[in-house]
């Protein structure tokens, strides 16, 4: 018996119990009943619908496997999963790549830019006029402004890149090869790469740190290429005439983003929108049938 929350399907709210028969049960089983609760496991496809992910399926069976007495099924799955978390980790090499060359690439676009605003004559510099607010309070020029946030940037990469290298190179050394298919030497791989797991949510704080001056530098050379009340207009152009993009198309954004070590928090920006989304289609297959 398996007890699941509720909303797990289209006609009924409330949460059930799910009960499977096993006429072939041995002498052993027989009288007694294996219950598990799964009330805390789930996937949210919508503000009204769950449902189990495979991996969720793959983990509730397991506990059954050990119940029966089947470990060889338990090790074999504990195995699937290290070996698809070390070929993850193998592409996080190719993904480095990309991603210096992405960084690399605007660098190059945003060069221009800054040395055009330090070479230029403080009288001709029209939007220098306008200000921008530090963290300290204190009002400094767009001048100053652009030049800390580049050097800020520059620093953050230089220390995000020997991160990445670092990570990379631990990961060819120490995570090359799959354990054996034996408990002790899947436990034994497991504490190192919970180091890697550490070792990569750093590295994303990095990552999300240098998007986060890049963006800055764009903004700043955007507010120094337009007058105020232009770049007003223009902003407002683009957010009232810019069509809305389809949440499959925002879900394949989000990908591609983090596939390239951009900011991984803008997903959560349109997650309610993406929900709804899914509500409407799955209300009009209902109707459909």
């Amino acid at each position: 018996m398996i007890s699941i929350r509720s909303n797990f399907f289209y006609t009924r709210t409330v949460p059930c119990e799910l009960w499977h028969f096993d006429r072939s049960k041995p002498a052993e089983r027989r009288d007694k009943v294996h219950m598990i609760d799964a009330r805390n496991i789930y996937r949210k496809v919508t503000r009204k619908i769950y449902d189990f992910t495979p991996e969720q399926q793959q983990n509730l069976a397991a506990i059954v496997w050990l119940y029966r007495g089947q470990s060889e099924r338990f090790i074999a799955l504990v195995q699937e999963y290290l070996e698809c978390t070390l070929a993850e980790a193998a592409a996080i090499a190719c993904k480095t790549d990309s991603f210096r060359a992405a960084y690399d690439a605007l660098m190059g676009a945003a060069a221009p830019f800054l040395k055009r605003l330090l070479s230029k004559p403080r009288s001709s510099r029209g939007n220098e006029a306008q200000t921008e607010k530090s963290e300290s309070g204190n009002s400094q020029s767009l001048l100053t402004s652009a030049a800390t946030i580049a050097k800020e940037r520059d620093e953050a990469a230089k220390t995000c890149f020997a991160a990445l290298d670092e990570l990379t190179a631990r990961i060819a050394k120490e995570w090359k090869k799959p354990c054996e298919p034996k408990l002790a030497a899947q436990k034994k791989l497991l504490v190192g790469l919970e180091e890697l797991a550490t070792a990569c949510r750093d590295t994303v704080k990095e990552i999300d740190l240098v998007f986060k001056l890049a963006a800055r530098v764009v903004d700043a050379a955007e507010k120094d290429a337009k007058p105020p009340g232009e770049l007003q207009r223009t902003r407002t152009t683009i957010r009232t005439k810019r069509p809305a993009a389809h949440p499959e198309e925002k879900v394949a954004g989000y990908k591609k983003i983090a596939s390239s070590g951009d900011s991984i928090d803008l997903r959560q920006r349109d997650e309610q929108e993406i929900c709804d989304h899914n509500e409407k289609t799955v209300a009009r297959a209902q109707g459909e049938n």
